[in-house]
C-alpha cells in the first residue's frame, strides 16, 4: 500500500430487524408496571396467567377477562407481552368502544341482551374503580330502594333496534354512554400500579386530581360520611352519564334526617358557595331534580320582585323513568327560584326551577306536602310526557353539593360567623339584664321567667355558664358540619 493510501474500513454485517409489536400508547413506566404485575400473578413453572386468576385479581366481569385472553392470549391464559398489548389496545381512545363491542357481540352484531350485559359490566367496573381507587363504599353510602337495572333498562330501550353492528353501536354510545369502555383500561392500569407499588411519573407525578377526574368520568364519587336513602350506585352512575362535574358529591341536606320542611333546607345550604344538585322522589315513583349552578339565594319574591335567579349552566334531569338532562334553552331565563319568607297573596313559598311563578316546571312548596313536575316550559328542554298528574305528593328530597373544598369551607366560615354574632348578641343581652336602669326594666319584663329559675341560674355567673355550655354544643355541631 503506497503513501497516502488507506485501507477501507470494514463494515459490520447488517442486523436482522427486530419484530415490531403494536405501537404503545401507554408510557414505558406503565408497560413496566403491567409486566411486574403479570409476574406476581404467574404460577411457578408457567409464563402465563390464567383466565380465572386474571378475573379474580382485577375484579373483572367474566366477559372482559375472556376478551383479554382470547384477543391477546391463547384463549385460556395470557403472557406478559400479550397483557401489555391488551391494555395498550383498550387504552387507545379510538378502540375502547370497539373493545366493549367485541366482548359482548355475537356474529358481528350486538343484541339487546348483549347490550344489557355490556352496560352491567360497565357499571360493575365503574363501581370497582370508585371503591378501590376513590376510597368509597357505595353500597354502604347509597341505600336507595330503587330496584337494580332501571337505568340500564331505559338505555337499552333507546337502542332502537333488536341488534346493531359496530358502527350503529358507536353512534348509540356517542349519544348515551360516552364513557363506555373507559373503565377497563383504568381498572387494569391502576390495579397493576397498586400491585407493584409503581406510579407513572410522566402522567401521575404530584397529580392525584388526574385519577379522581378519570374516576369521575365513570361514576360520580361520594364524599363524606353522610348516606343517602334515595340514591343507589346505578342512579348515581346514570346521573354521571350527563353530568361532567369534577368534584365529588357531598350531602348537604336530606329530608329523611334533617327535617321535612323548606325551612330546614336553609341552614343546610346557607353559605355554600358552589353548585349543588337536588334529587326528588315523588309518590308515583319518579326520580328527578335539578342541577343548581349558582349559590342558593332566598327572597326571589320578597327581595327580587318574583324574579328567578338566572344561570344557563343550570339544568333539570330525570333518572326514573327517563334518564336524561333537560338543558337551559331559549330566551327565558327562569332557572332557579327560592322563597321562604313571602306572606303576601300571590307570592309562592318554596323551591322551583323553570316555568313561571304561576306555573313552575319543578316546584316544591314550603310545606313539603306536594311537588310539581311538568314536562315542558320555555326555560329548559322538554321531556317526554307521562300519564301522571303534574302535582303529586312529595316523598323524599336530598341536596348534594359539588363545589369541592372551597364551597365547604365557605359554608363553615359563614356558619362560624353566624355563631359568633349570636354569641355576641347573647353576651350583650346578658349585660343589659344585669346592668343599670335598662337592666332593671328588662328584668321586670322577664319577671316570672327569672324569678322561677334557680339561684345559680339567676346569677350572672350561672347564666354565663349555661350560655357557654350551649355555645360549646353549637360549635361542636358546626364542626361536624
Amino acid at each position: 500500500m503506497g503513501f497516502g493510501q488507506s485501507k477501507e474500513a470494514e463494515k459490520p454485517a447488517p442486523k436482522e430487524p427486530e419484530p415490531q409489536g403494536p405501537k404503545l400508547h401507554i408510557s414505558p413506566a406503565d408497560a413496566e408496571a403491567l409486566r411486574g404485575c403479570h409476574k406476581t400473578l404467574v404460577v411457578a413453572g408457567s409464563t402465563s396467567v390464567s383466565l380465572d386468576t386474571l378475573q379474580a385479581h382485577f375484579s373483572l366481569p367474566e366477559a372482559m377477562a375472556r376478551w383479554l385472553v382470547t384477543a391477546h392470549g391463547d384463549g385460556a391464559s395470557i403472557t406478559a407481552q400479550g397483557f401489555v398489548e391488551a391494555v395498550n389496545h383498550c387504552t387507545d381512545k379510538a378502540q375502547r368502544v370497539a373493545v366493549m363491542f367485541e366482548a359482548f357481540a355475537k356474529g358481528g352484531k350486538l343484541s339487546q341482551a348483549g347490550l344489557t350485559s355490556l352496560l352491567e359490566a360497565s357499571l360493575a367496573m365503574a363501581i370497582v374503580v370508585a371503591e378501590e381507587f376513590g376510597f368509597v363504599k357505595l353500597d354502604e353510602q347509597l341505600k336507595g330502594a330503587t330496584p337494580p337495572g332501571t337505568v340500564i333498562s331505559y338505555l337499552v330501550s333507546q337502542l332502537g333496534a333488536e341488534e346493531v353492528e359496530l358502527q350503529g353501536f358507536q353512534r348509540f354510545s356517542g349519544r348515551h354512554i360516552k364513557a363506555v369502555g373507559d373503565g377497563l383500561p383504568l381498572l387494569l392500569m391502576e390495579k397493576a400500579r397498586s400491585t407493584v407499588g409503581a406510579k407513572d411519573a410522566e402522567s401521575h407525578e404530584g397529580d392525584e386530581d388526574s385519577l379522581q377526574n378519570a374516576i369521575m368520568d365513570l361514576l360520580p364519587l361520594i364524599s363524606g360520611p353522610k348516606t343517602s336513602s334515595l340514591l343507589t350506585p346505578e342512579l348515581v352512575w346514570g346521573f354521571g352519564l350527563f353530568w361532567s362535574g369534577s368534584c365529588p358529591l357531598s350531602r348537604l341536606y336530606s329530608s329523611g334526617s334533617d327535617g321535612f320542611s323548606m325551612r330546614t333546607i336553609l341552614p343546610a345550604i346557607n353559605g355554600y358557595k358552589g353548585p349543588s344538585v337536588i334529587f326528588v322522589r315523588d309518590s308515583v315513583g319518579r326520580i328527578f331534580g335539578g342541577y343548581v349552578a349558582t349559590e342558593w339565594k332566598d327572597g326571589c319574591a320578597t327581595k327580587r320582585g318574583s324574579k328567578f335567579l338566572s344561570d344557563s349552566d343550570c339544568f333539570l334531569f330525570s333518572l326514573l323513568p327517563e334518564v336524561r338532562a333537560y338543558h337551559a334553552q331559549g330566551s327565558a331565563k327562569n332557572h332557579v327560584y327560592l322563597e321562604t319568607e313571602a306572606t303576601a297573596r300571590g307570592m309562592h313559598r318554596g323551591f322551583g326551577m323553570g316555568g313561571t311563578t304561576d306555573k313552575f316546571r319543578l316546584f316544591i312548596d314550603d310545606s313539603f306536602r306536594k311537588v310539581t313536575w311538568r314536562d315542558r316550559d320555555t326555560s329548559f328542554e322538554a321531556a317526554v310526557p307521562d300519564s301522571h298528574p303534574d302535582e303529586v305528593n312529595l316523598q323524599c328530597v336530598e341536596i348534594w353539593g359539588c363545589g369541592g373544598r372551597s364551597a365547604e369551607q365557605a359554608k363553615q366560615l359563614q356558619k362560624q360567623r353566624a355563631l359568633e354574632a349570636k354569641k355576641k348578641y347573647m353576651h350583650d343581652l346578658n349585660a343589659k339584664i344585669y346592668g343599670g336602669a335598662e337592666g332593671r326594666n328588662l328584668r321586670d319584663q322577664l319577671g316570672g321567667a327569672i324569678a322561677g329559675a334557680s339561684e345559680d341560674v339567676r346569677s350572672r355567673a350561672g347564666i354565663d355558664k349555661e350560655l357557654e355550655k350551649k355555645w360549646a354544643m353549637e360549635e361542636a355541631e358546626a364542626q361536624k358540619g
